[in-house]
């Protein structure tokens, strides 16, 4: 959504974004044992085990860590002066797909502006915002919302399997190669918190 919403503003392009980012993550020493830094670093296109082993990672393995980079690369940026972007960065980390069902991280490690979290389950971020904002970000997320409420349900529980250890890595990261290309079924569904559905 961030990067969507930078693009149709002519804020910065997608393309801008993701090379700048790219350049940050480069730049990080921390991020030197991340398997796919080498393949930035050569701007050659990965191979399908290692981009499998990006989506596993920032979509299960490393999603705290994930999180940490993408937050502080917001950050340093001049768009994160612009409310509407920090808004829509602050949905963004809420809207991230999971690989498993129930690893939904069990608390989000920053503090939002724009948006009240309520309260959480193994699955689902319950949140409020504010009302001016529903239609804007009803748009955004197209089908995948179904609110008419500023109180709303993110519930993460769409086509995940569950995690099965007895799989060996490398299937794992062959598999995440499909997630990339149905990446949208693994997107949660916004719908109206009815708090009874909290637990």
């Amino acid at each position: 959504m961030t990067a969507r919403y930078l693009d149709d503003n002519k804020i910065e392009s997608y393309r801008d974004l993701f090379d700048s980012f790219v350049s940050f993550i480069l730049a990080k020493t921390d991020a030197s044992a991340q398997c796919y830094v080498d393949y930035m670093k050569k701007g050659t296109t990965p191979n399908e085990e290692v981009l499998g082993a990006i989506i596993y990672a920032a979509l299960y393995a490393e999603v705290k860590w994930f999180d940490e980079i993408l937050f502080e690369f917001a950050s340093s940026q001049t768009w994160w002066e612009d409310e509407n972007a920090r808004l829509f960065f602050e949905l963004d980390l809420l809207n991230r797909g999971y690989l498993y069902q129930e690893t939904m991280d069990a608390k989000q490690h920053h503090t939002f502006k724009h948006v009240q979290i309520l309260d959480q389950s193994a699955t689902s971020y319950f949140i409020e915002i504010h009302t001016a904002l529903i239609s804007q970000i009803k748009q955004t997320l197209g089908i995948k919302a179904a609110f008419d409420s500023n109180r709303i349900e993110i519930s993460h529980k769409q086509k995940q399997a569950t995690f099965n250890e007895s799989i060996p890595l490398k299937e794992k990261l062959f598999e995440c190669t499909f997630v990339f290309i149905s990446l949208f079924s693994y997107l949660p569904q916004w719908r109206d918190y009815h708090k009874a559905t909290a637990h």
